[in-house]
């Protein structure tokens, strides 16, 4: 038997193993018609081009809309598009366009621009939308999308009496005029004050608080004790600083592990990933250096030690910029050991329990 006869369920079971190894299964689609059919079943059903320059973006929207068996198969595309779209060329945005009107079976769409959607099909369960303009929320493509469950806004929050009846996780760097339907997920930027949410205190329980920290402002520490003030029974929590600064913070003994072992009972994951932090102190005088290795380690021990609920730490620090950090320590629900795993980097996307809980 060669390749070429190999039974479809055999070659899909062969495909499936390699579906992390995409260089390799571009290589199958070229043995045999089998292959090419599984294989492309794979490559184009999660279409992640996020972080790849604009070449490969317009490769994927060529292949797709020359070949509507591909444009078929594509059930979830990420991309990176610039906020400001007058920055690509024109030719290539209508050819983005083109692509998204034969992708009718999307499902979950990310790193657009929300007018890029008119005159598409497609019914979407998670949408993340860089920018949008108020007005277009009464476009007939937006009347059809009641199926969004996942939804991802800078601005322009639609109105949610009549819209979005399936929603219950949202991104939005505002908190005001939030809908009043019992959300589970959120997703926002740094604040002071987050009593705003505290109308999902039964419901809510993933909170991600990501953006660029004024740490002379609103300290890491203060934010815990704002988000328990509201949130007290959150399962999952993330706290990450984008962008990397040149002044560094020391914090003083009002220090994160005793906020997380009095404020959080019911704590499962916690996510802490910080670029402009020297170090931690403690209040017996110990500290934790964010550009040492074995402290991180050392945190996150601290951490779940102190939160017997939490089941999950991860840090990430990049005090030396260009030099990041790492370190995932997770323990079974039962308790028992710890297992830490140290990295020079923090994949927040795959501990991220917003989008993909």
């Amino acid at each position: 038997m060669t390749f070429s006869t190999l039974p479809p369920e055999i070659c899909g079971a062969i495909c499936t193993e390699l579906k992390e190894l995409g260089d390799h299964l571009a290589l199958l689609c070229r043995t045999s018609r089998n292959f090419s059919r599984e294989a492309q079943r794979i490559l184009y059903h999660s279409v992640d081009l996020r972080g790849r320059k604009m070449r490969a973006v317009k490769s994927w929207a060529h292949a797709v809309t020359q070949h509507t068996h591909l444009a078929e198969r594509v059930h979830a595309l990420a991309l990176q598009l610039p906020l400001n779209i007058d920055s690509l060329d024109a030719s290539d945005t209508t050819k983005i366009v083109k692509a998204l009107r034969k992708c009718v079976n999307l499902k979950e769409l990310r790193g657009v621009h929300g007018w890029m959607t008119s005159g598409c099909r497609f019914r979407l369960q998670k949408f993340e939308n860089l920018l949008y303009c108020k007005d277009r929320w009464d476009d007939d493509f937006w009347k059809e999308q009641t199926q969004i469950r996942v939804l991802s806004l800078s601005s322009a929050l639609p109105s949610f009496d009549n819209q979005l009846p399936e929603l219950i996780a949202l991104a939005t760097n505002t908190l005001r005029d939030l809908p009043t339907k019992p959300l589970q997920r959120v997703e926002t930027a740094p604040h002071r004050d987050f009593s705003a949410l505290g109308q999902y205190s039964q419901t809510l329980t993933t909170l991600n608080v990501r953006g660029h920290w004024a740490h002379h402002i609103f300290s890491i520490p203060k934010t815990l004790a704002a988000i328990a003030g509201s949130l007290p029974a959150l399962r999952n929590l993330g706290i990450v600083e984008l962008k990397k600064k040149h002044m560094l913070y020391n914090y003083n003994p009002t220090t994160l592990t005793p906020i997380l072992q009095e404020k959080f009972r019911k704590l499962e994951t916690f996510v802490l990933q910080v670029r402009n932090v020297q170090r931690f102190l403690n209040p017996d005088g110990s500290t934790h250096n964010m550009a040492f290795a074995p402290d991180l380690e050392r945190l996150g021990a601290d951490m779940l030690d102190a939160c017997p609920t939490l089941l999950r730490a991860a840090i990430g620090a990049e005090v030396i910029p260009g030099r990041e950090l790492s370190c995932v320590l997770t323990r079974s629900s039962g308790g028992g050991a710890i297992h830490a795993k140290a990295g020079t980097t923090l994949d927040f996307e795959a501990l991220d329990m917003f989008w993909n809980p």
